[in-house]
């Protein structure tokens, strides 16, 4: 589908082509975690990550503790950290983070709902707040992303 869409001029071609890439990318990351698991012969960090990361899809927008995912998992906060950096190579609290803004940015391109309800969507008590953390992690307000993303995909279907 990705190869035929890219091969024609058809309207909306380029949001097509993305759409199809980015469910190909999505079908490979979700064989990556159980290929890191089995590649560790079921290796107790790679283990913890992959449930940590189970829970946290389900979870994210709660802005839990890292200590609460930790209880959840039936390890210890330093452990968990532990077990991220060695499998992701960075910290649970970074993991989380790159969660939010992963769901942050497929909101502010793929959907037109204003970056205050994307904010509260996403659990932050305010916009300015995840402003400050959207910018914080990308160099970018929501505002900018979003801007730069549409003219992307504008040039890409010309």
């Amino acid at each position: 589908m990705l190869f035929n869409e890219f091969s024609n001029s058809h309207h909306w071609r380029s949001a097509l082509v993305f759409n199809h890439l980015l469910n190909l990318l999505i079908g490979i990351a979700r064989v990556l975690p159980r290929v890191n698991v089995q590649a560790n012969k079921g290796g107790r960090a790679a283990l913890h990550v992959d449930r940590f990361k189970k829970i946290l899809d389900s979870r994210f927008r709660e802005h839990l503790p890292i200590t609460t995912y930790a209880e959840i998992l039936g390890i210890t906060q330093t452990q968990l950290n532990r077990v991220c950096r060695e499998v992701l190579g960075k910290s649970a609290l970074d993991v989380t983070h790159q969660r939010l803004l992963v769901e942050a940015q497929r909101d502010l391109i793929y959907t037109g709902i204003s970056i205050k309800e994307i904010a509260y969507t996403l659990g932050f008590g305010d916009e300015a707040y995840f402003t400050k953390f959207f910018k914080r992690l990308t160099k970018k307000s929501p505002s900018q992303f979003r801007n730069e993303s549409l003219q992307i995909m504008k040039k890409g279907s010309q």
